[in-house]
Order: C-alpha cells, then structure tokens, then sequence
C-alpha cells in the first residue's frame, strides 16, 4: 500500500479540495490524482464516507457487471482514496464500487459475501438483499518490514442492480497496533490480549455502523447524510 500509493502524494500534496461527482454518463469525470475530497462528494450519486478526516483521490474507474441468463448488465464505478499522514505515509485506503446504471426491480446479485472464516462477520441480509460486514487483517511486503493492514469490507446488494460496497484498509501503525503480526489477531491471539481484544470491539462497532449507513445509503433515494455521525478510523486507536 504504502509504495502503491505514495509518489503521488509528494507530487499533488498542495491540490485543494473537490467536492464532485466522480462519474458522468456512466464514465469517470475528469479528476486531479491527490486532490483532497469534500464530505459531500458522491459516487453515482450515493454519498461517500470522510469521517472528518482528508481523503486524496487515486483513481476513478468503471466496470460492467456481467449478465447471467436474461439479466441486465450493470455498469458499475470504483473510487479509490487514501488518508495519509503529515508525512504523506498511507494511513488509510477506501475503495468504494457502487452502480451507475439501474436493472428491472426483481434482478439480485447472488453470492455468499459473509461466508469463509473472518475476525468479525456480520449477516444483516434480508430476503434476497445482501449485508454483510467483515474484518480481516493481513500482512503486505514492505521496506524495511512488512506492514499489518485490517480490511474492513461492507457489502451490500438490492434490487434492481443495485450495489454500495466498500472496503476499508486501514494500517495497523496508525492504530498504534504496527508491532503487531496476523497471529495476533487470531481467536487465541485476542484471548491473550485485553488491549488487541478491545481494538477488535471498538472497529465491529464502528463497522456495523458503517454497514448501517452503506445499507441506508443504497436506498433508491441516495440520502446524503447517513455518514454524518459515524467518527474517523482514527478513534480505534489503542494502547497496545
């Protein structure tokens, strides 16, 4: 993450913020790489999570969903941003898919997104909608050690075609938790640690209510404010 996203922070470091629309016609709207992003920004006219914090576009781009049977195609659009520190060394990662185009009312994504073995899985699917929240954490090669991340993942399926997922990679050193390592955070790693077990319940409460407000942000209405109240990642932080 860190070597991915960093050169071009030094270089777009000053750009002011941009409130937008990150898509046009089904295409990504012209955007400056850095450019810091305002809370009310949007992506396909769904609202975008800041908590507060300065978010710099990386990059803007589409995709289409593709068709089984008699299913529509849905075109889709990604954003990726990132929070850095005042060094410009990655903090934070968002990467945001929602729809651009919409489908007949009865055509549902079908997958299993709570499935397989996680750190936290939440299931609030109703009926054929999908809500899932997940937590996960990893380990990602770097100089001069390799660097922790979590991966907060929200993903939410509706009707006609609709979709809100949204990732979040969040690096453990910005959550005083970089000395840290993927054992750490397995079930026998958190029973042996208060501070790590705590970090754990304060991001599943912070997640489910992101979850929430992605599944209110979904709603063929596009309300602008589901993610007014929800703080910044950064108030996870312990003292491990």
């Amino acid at each position: 993450m860190k070597r991915i996203f960093l050169t071009a922070f030094f270089v777009f470091g000053s750009l002011q913020a941009s409130a937008v629309e990150f898509f046009k016609d089904g295409k990504p709207a012209p955007f400056e790489k850095g450019a810091l992003v305002e809370r009310w920004s949007t992506a396909g006219g769904y609202s975008i999570y800041t908590g507060g914090d300065l978010w710099r576009i990386v990059d803007v781009t589409t995709q289409v969903a593709g068709a089984i049977n008699n299913a529509d195609e849905i075109n889709r659009g990604t954003v990726v941003l990132v929070n850095v520190d005042s060094n410009f060394q990655d903090q934070a990662v968002q990467v945001l898919t929602t729809n651009l185009s919409s489908a007949s009312m009865d055509q549902f994504v079908t997958g299993s997104p709570c499935s397989g073995t996680h750190i936290v899985a939440v299931n609030k699917a109703r009926g054929r909608d999908d809500n899932c929240m997940t937590i996960n954490v990893r380990s990602v090669q770097s100089r001069p050690r390799d660097l922790l991340v979590f991966d907060v993942r929200i993903v939410n399926f509706k009707s006609a075609g609709r979709a809100y997922v949204v990732t979040f990679h969040i690096l453990a050193n910005a959550l005083n938790f970089g000395d840290t390592t993927p054992a750490d955070w397995t079930p026998a790693g958190l029973e042996a640690s208060a501070e790590r077990k705590a970090l754990i319940a304060r991001m599943r409460t912070w997640a489910e209510s992101l979850q929430d407000a992605a599944n209110k942000a979904s709603d063929f209405s596009k309300p602008q404010d589901v993610f007014d109240n929800i703080p910044s990642y950064k108030t996870l932080a312990g003292n491990p």
